[in-house]
């Protein structure tokens, strides 16, 4: 029963589900051998939701389970851990898991890998790849939290593809089903995915402040995702108060959280919209971003903080690295602030420039 326990709490993606299980097992007057390493899992996880890269050597350390639902979420919580590491440790892991789905015979595990593999994809920035990936997962999955989570994760997706229309589609049933099975979590992010679905699109005139409190009721992580969207909004409206104020508190919630990108993006729209910055302060953002792994959030957080970047013959040069690698039929599209063709102009970084 504590391991079922363990299982639902590895399905809800929320710290406070998993700190609840904890408590469970740490009732047990003598807890075993087999609830030791379920509570070893547990820790594993907690690691891993707080992008630290210790996250990997803790889920490593937990032995195998006879269980195919426990060792399912094993191989789940090492792929999380995985992602804190880069690219290429975490395509040595994906590798490992993909293989031990395809001996497992077990349908859902196939389903979770590609799932995982969908997770990938996307830092691969494979967007359509991805999406396609996750819907698979969807399709093979009987847990109705998971087949949200997929569903949601598809969303995620095509919102970079650029497929707007399509990730608004996706995110509202995901939200519905969220509402029916009662998760908070898959409920706050899919009004993420909406919200920058709509910001995107152009749709959304003014911040929803409101929703990134009741996103921090259930899930931090959403929380510091919305203030960031919904300080583009209140930016994109010239609303700077709001904006700064938004930007000022995604920037607190993910400064020290491992999460760099999230981080830079955040701080620069604050300093555009009039934060107080030291010049140091204002290095840390250019130099950050510079060297961002997610080339469209490092470019924006250039261009957002202009001024600065265009003093760094360095940091110029990887802005415009950032735009090659970046797909040139999008370069109007917004991004989670700013366009491409807008970053370029705020740069100065013309056809020949």
């Amino acid at each position: 029963l504590v391991a079922l326990c363990a299982c639902v709490a590895l399905a809800d993606l929320t710290p406070r589900a998993v700190d609840r299980a904890l408590y469970a097992l740490g009732r047990a007057p003598t807890p075993g051998a087999l609830l030791t390493n379920v509570a070893s899992l547990l820790r594993a996880s907690l690691a891993a939701q707080s992008w630290t890269p210790r996250a990997l050597e803790l889920a490593d350390a937990v032995a195998p389970f006879a269980s195919v639902e426990l060792e399912r979420r094993r191989q789940g919580v090492r792929v999380a851990a995985a992602r804190r590491h880069d690219i290429a440790r975490e395509e040595t892991v994906m590798a490992e898991v993909l293989a031990w789905a395809d001996v497992s015979g077990d349908p859902e595990a196939r389903a979770d890998a590609e799932g995982w593999l969908g997770r990938l994809r996307y830092r691969q920035a494979r967007y359509l790849d991805a999406a396609a990936a996750h819907r698979e997962a969807a399709r093979g999955q009987t847990w109705a939290s998971a087949r949200v989570a997929s569903e949601l994760n598809a969303a995620s997706a095509l919102l970079e593809a650029g497929s707007h229309r399509e990730a608004l589609t996706e995110a509202r049933a995901a939200r519905e089903r969220g509402d029916v099975a009662r998760h908070g979590f898959f409920v706050a992010k899919a009004g993420w995915v909406l919200r920058a679905a709509q910001y995107r699109l152009g749709e959304a005139d003014a911040p929803d402040v409101g929703l990134v409190d009741a996103a921090g009721e259930v899930s931090s992580e959403m929380e510091g995702f919305l203030a960031i969207t919904e300080a583009a909004v209140a930016w994109r409206g010239g609303m700077r108060d709001a904006a700064r104020a938004l930007a000022n508190r995604a920037s607190a919630h993910w400064h020290g959280a491992g999460a760099t990108h999230a981080w830079v993006i955040a701080r620069a729209l604050a300093v555009a919209c009039g934060e107080p910055a030291t010049e140091d302060a204002r290095r840390e953002v250019v130099v950050c971003a510079a060297r961002c792994e997610a080339p469209g959030i490092g470019l924006q957080a250039l261009a957002l903080v202009a001024e600065d970047t265009r003093r760094d013959a360095g940091a110029l040069d990887a802005a415009r690295d950032f735009v090659r690698r970046l797909p040139a039929d999008q370069r109007a599209l917004r991004r989670e602030v700013l366009s491409v063709g807008e970053c370029e102009e705020r740069l100065g970084l013309t056809s020949g420039g």
